[in-house]
Parts: C-alpha cells; sequence; structure tokens
C-alpha cells in the first residue's frame, strides 16, 4: 500500500514555503511576477493532488470541493454581477485553501514533513536577511504579508530545532521569527507568543513536578520583568527598529487601536440584528461592506475581520451559531486532546492554533486565510485519528 514518504514532504513544505517564494521574486525582481507564482503554485498543488490519488483520499477531497463549489454557485445566485470577485475567490479556495486542508488532515509522518521544513529553512532566513537589508520592502502593507510568510515555517522550524537535537539550525530558526514580532502585525506577535507558551505548556507534562515548578517560576519572573519595563524595552527596540509599525504603535501607546475594525464591526452587527436570517452567501459580506462601484480588489480586502461574524453573515445568525460551535468544538477537543498525548502533530497544531486563532478572531477571513483550514484540518487529524507514526517528546 502507498505510503506517504519524501515526495508529500517535498510538497506539503513546498507549499509553506510558497507564499516567501512569491514574495521574494516579487520585492528582488519584480518581472512576471503573476506567471512566476502561477507557477509555483499549480506545481505544489500537483504534487498534493498525485499524493490524494495514491492515497485514495481524492473522493473525500472532491466531496468537500464538491460542496464549497457548490456553495459559491449558491452565492453567485444571491450576489450576481461580480464575476471577477467570485473567480478569484474560488480559484484561491482550489489551489491554496483546499490543499492547506488536505495537509493538515491528512499527514501521515509528521516527523518527516517538521524536518523537511527545518531543511528548507534557509529560504526563509534569506526573506529575513533581504528584510533588514532593504527595510523599505516591509513598509506600506507588507507588513502582515511579511509576519504571515514567515510565522509558521519559523515555528516548526524553530520545534524541530529542539526535537531533533539540531542545535546548529537554532540560531536560524530564531533569526527567521524576528521580522514576524517587529515587522509583522500585532496579531502575529501576540499570536506567536502565544503559540509558543502552549507548546511550551503542554511540554512541561513530560517533565518532573518539580522541574515544573522551577519552569513556571522562572518564566513568571521574566513575564513580571518584562511588564515592568515594557516601555523602556519598546523604546529602546523602536530606536534600533525604526521601520517596525509594531514597536512604533508599543513606544507610543498606540497597540490597542483597532485600526477602523469597529467601523466594520457596527456595520456588521446592526446587519446581524435587523435581518438574522438572511444569507449572504460567501462573500456577501465584502459586497455589503465595500462601497458602491468598489473593485474586485476593493471587494476582496473588505472582509468581516472576525471569522465567527463572517459566518453569521455569510449563513445567517441560526446557522451561523451552530456552524460556529461545531468548529470552535473540534479546536477546543484537540486542543484538549494536546494536554493528555503530545505527539509531533499535537505540538503543530498548538504552535499553528495561538496564532491562527487569534488571527480568525480580529483580522483573518476563513475564505482567504490558507492557514484557517490547514488549522482545521490539523484539529479533525487529532479528534478522528489514533494511529500516528510520530514519537513523544521530551525536550530537557
Amino acid at each position: 500500500m502507498y505510503k506517504q514518504g519524501k515526495l508529500f514532504a517535498f510538497a506539503a513544505t513546498g507549499y509553506l514555503y510558497a507564499t516567501i517564494l512569491v514574495d521574494l521574486y516579487r520585492k528582488l525582481v519584480g518581472i512576471n511576477v503573476e506567471s512566476i507564482r502561477n507557477i509555483i503554485y499549480i506545481f505544489f498543488f500537483v504534487l498534493l493532488v498525485y499524493d490524494m490519488i495514491k492515497t485514495r483520499r481524492l473522493l473525500p477531497m472532491f466531496a468537500i470541493l464538491f460542496v464549497i463549489l457548490c456553495l459559491y454557485g449558491f452565492s453567485i445566485l444571491i450576489n450576481p454581477g461580480y464575476p471577477e470577485v467570485y473567480s478569484s475567490a474560488i480559484i484561491l479556495f482550489i489551489f491554496r485553501l483546499w490543499p492547506a486542508y488536505y495537509i493538515g488532515r491528512y499527514t501521515e509522518d509528521w516527523d518527516t514533513l517538521c524536518k523537511s521544513v527545518l531543511l528548507f529553512s534557509p529560504i526563509a532566513v534569506i526573506y529575513a536577511v533581504s528584510l533588514f537589508i532593504m527595510p523599505e520592502l516591509a513598509g506600506g502593507s507588507a507588513y502582515a504579508t511579511i509576519a504571515s510568510n514567515l510565522a509558521y515555517v519559523s515555528m516548526i522550524s524553530l520545534f524541530a530545532c529542539l526535537h531533533y537535537k539540531k542545535i546548529l539550525w537554532l540560531p536560524i530558526a530564531l533569526f527567521c521569527l524576528v521580522p514576524v514580532f517587529f515587522y509583522g502585525t500585532r496579531v502575529f506577535f501576540f499570536g506567536v507568543s502565544l503559540s509558543l507558551f502552549l507548546a511550551y505548556i503542554i511540554n512541561t507534562n513530560n517533565v518532573s513536578p518539580g522541574k515544573r515548578v522551577f519552569l513556571f517560576t522562572t518564566l513568571t519572573v521574566i513575564v513580571i520583568i518584562f511588564l515592568l519595563f515594557s516601555d523602556v524595552i519598546f523604546t529602546q527596540l523602536y530606536q534600533w527598529l525604526p521601520d517596525s509599525r509594531t514597536l512604533k504603535m508599543m513606544a507610543v501607546g498606540d497597540l490597542m487601536d483597532d485600526s477602523d475594525r469597529s467601523s466594520f464591526y457596527t456595520r456588521i452587527f446592526k446587519h446581524l440584528e435587523e435581518r438574522p436570517f438572511s444569507m449572504l452567501g460567501f462573500i456577501g459580506d465584502r459586497i455589503l461592506l465595500s462601497p458602491p462601484g468598489a473593485n474586485s480588489t476593493l471587494i476582496l480586502s473588505a472582509f468581516s475581520h472576525n471569522c465567527c461574524l463572517e459566518i453569521c453573515m455569510n449563513f445567517g445568525v441560526p446557522l451561523g451559531i451552530i456552524l460556529n460551535i461545531y468548529f470552535i468544538k473540534k479546536l477546543i477537543v484537540a486542543f484538549r486532546q494536546s494536554f493528555s498525548v503530545q505527539y509531533t502533530i499535537n505540538y503543530v497544531y498548538v504552535l499553528i492554533l495561538g496564532v491562527v486563532f487569534l488571527n480568525m478572531m480580529i483580522s483573518a477571513s476563513y475564505l482567504s486565510e490558507y492557514t484557517v483550514w490547514l488549522l482545521f484540518g490539523l484539529a479533525l487529524n487529532i479528534c478522528h485519528e489514533t494511529n500516528y507514526s510520530n514519537k513523544n517528546i521530551v525536550i530537557q
């Protein structure tokens, strides 16, 4: 029987690094970017579909694809007149979101995949170095892209360094996290911190009670010192990295600025209150929130900035609540199971959970952010599978 091996690990790793490759090419070369992007995405997409065929999982994956396409067809009937918007959204789902779910749900050997992500981490290093050499590349709205590109592969690489005792690779993984913290968004600053903390917490299940108390005491002292001197720390860091949007907001006290999200939330709550049974369909919330006559780019960027509200807007409040309960329950069950047994998949799950869940609540859209589908695939993998080919982890 066919088993996933190095080819799948290469395909999944390439998928995770694809956005870095595309963005790096865009920043450094900038010629025929769209063609290069399509070639990269299609190449790794074909490899993943090949794995679906060989592992006989093409049928369940096509069932998911069929359901989503039917929902898009229903949405087009509700919101006619936006062919460019819907064609872009459907292509994004097929080539980015659908494969992400497959990787999370059906990866058999997470050890091999994590090692592969670490092996290709020099790509992330080149990307990070380019940001420090040419900080103008991190300007404008690029900060969100930078954080999303680097965060997940860097955390998995860091985990692989500790798990597989690849200490020489540790500086690489840590270096790649620096742009995430200081050139990325606040969501990723706190999300990555939360993810690393969750991984640290579940790892303490493998140490003695005395060592556990020592580790928690040390961590508590570090947090207290950080909070007491946070103003000084952030001000000094901002002097060293003046191009950092996150450090600037922390230094001047604008950390809790909502970047005009409140205007979106006000309109969303008003709509849900007045028309709780209204189903706007996929992308319907963006059409509602966009100004009249907006082009496709503007419409696609005007999402709800909260996946729970987005689902309620797409499917109506009653069905939206049911779907939200189902999805969140799966995330919670997988999180609880990750405390009882610590396989490689459980560590990958909590590392992604902290960032993605926080991102889902205040920034991301489940119709455009591939990590939402990756996370849910991981949750279902943990909830429904018991036969993992991965080892328990004890980091001394």
